[in-house]
């Protein structure tokens, strides 16, 4: 290049390179590429040690604002009777959520009105047996112990009295449940493949349900069923 000055030469070299592809603007490259963020995928289990903590978190901070409206609240302790179930502890757990046992109590007390409102939240706890009971927190301030015997009937009530149970505390105790992992769930918790819930609420008190409308001839997505244990080992992967 006669006639061309240093810096024209160099331009034109430089130029010429990018056309090659040799030299190309590189940090102009990495800036346009996205980064990809890795997120392990959780399995939401109720049993795992790590997902269970979360879920008893997330539901302290949904609770928190909707207990804050209540005056009054009453825990009750409710119990399955071993007799009425001799195939042993699955059966009974499978029977209160078949028949719904913990819904018809609620719906049972408010139509002796006997409660503040239809708001409830309850959680599963299992004795070393295996055997479960639930803890549910009302909104009341008493209720007569024959009352709650005769609308829940597959086995005894436990009314837990106290001042300290005012309903922020309430909370605490009942989603602390959610976070207790170290003990070793019974063999049929983790063999079966349903969804065995410890914490649940009355329908409506954390967020409006949701309903699915399908279309004529859409086709629903099948998801393979796992049993508890393979779900919880799968976690993170």
């Amino acid at each position: 290049m006669k006639g061309t000055s240093v810096e024209d030469r160099k331009q034109a070299h430089s130029l010429l390179s990018c056309i090659e592809g040799k030299y190309c603007n590189k940090k102009q490259r990495q800036e346009s590429t996205p980064e990809r963020l890795v997120i392990p995928c959780r399995c939401k289990s109720h049993w795992c040690g790590e997902c269970a903590p979360r879920a008893a978190y997330e539901y302290r901070d949904k609770l928190r604002p909707v207990v804050a409206q209540w005056r009054e609240v009453l825990m009750v302790t409710l119990t399955v009777d071993p007799a009425k179930f001799p195939e042993g502890p699955e059966s009974a757990w499978r029977h209160v959520g078949k028949v719904r046992a913990v819904s018809v109590l609620t719906r049972a007390l408010r139509r002796l009105d006997v409660l503040d409102g239809p708001e409830w939240f309850s959680t599963l706890e299992l004795h070393r047996s295996g055997w479960p009971h639930w803890h549910i927190a009302l909104r009341a301030r008493f209720i007569a112990k024959a009352k709650i015997d005769a609308a829940w009937k597959v086995g005894g009530t436990w009314i837990e009295r106290g001042e300290r149970y005012d309903p922020a505390h309430a909370m605490n105790y009942l989603t602390k449940y959610l976070t207790k992992t170290e003990a070793e769930p019974p063999e049929w918790v983790l063999s079966t493949k349903a969804h065995v819930r410890r914490f649940s609420t009355s329908r409506g008190l954390l967020e409006p349900r949701k309903r699915r409308r399908w279309q004529a001839g859409e086709s629903v997505r099948q998801h393979a069923k796992r049993s508890n244990a393979e779900r919880v080992a799968e976690c993170g992967t």
